[in-house]
Order: C-alpha cells, then sequence, then structure tokens
C-alpha cells in the first residue's frame, strides 16, 4: 500500500520534469531563426560562442569560420 503511493508520486514527478525538458526544448529551437548559407551564424566573445541562428539542414554551423558552411 505504501509502496505502491510512493510509485504513483514518483511516477507523476517523472512526467512533470519530462514535459518540462520537453517544453524547453521547443523554446529553444523556435527563438532562433534560421539563417542562410554562407551567412554568420555564431559570435565568438572571449572562449564562449554565442549562437545567432540555426543553419539550414545540409549546412552546419563552422566554428573556425563562424559561418555556415
Amino acid at each position: 500500500s505504501q509502496v505502491r503511493s510512493q510509485l504513483s508520486v514518483l511516477q507523476s514527478v517523472l512526467e512533470k520534469l519530462q514535459s518540462r525538458k520537453l517544453s524547453s526544448l521547443d523554446r529553444r529551437q523556435s527563438h532562433l531563426p534560421t539563417c542562410e548559407v554562407g551567412a554568420s551564424c555564431l559570435v565568438k566573445k572571449g572562449p564562449r560562442f554565442g549562437r545567432l541562428c540555426d543553419c539550414p539542414r545540409p549546412s552546419t554551423c563552422n566554428f573556425f569560420f563562424l559561418r555556415c558552411l
């Protein structure tokens, strides 16, 4: 009886954590606009990189040139 109630509480906590993780992932993906190939996609400030936009599917953001290639 006590074990079942603890399991149900753990299950509800797990479901809440999974829904939060998905919603934060959705927010991050929808926040950045899509840039064109050859456009700058990163900014470097000291040792850190900041993303400006997401590159289209076949291309990736190059960390040396800071552009979509």
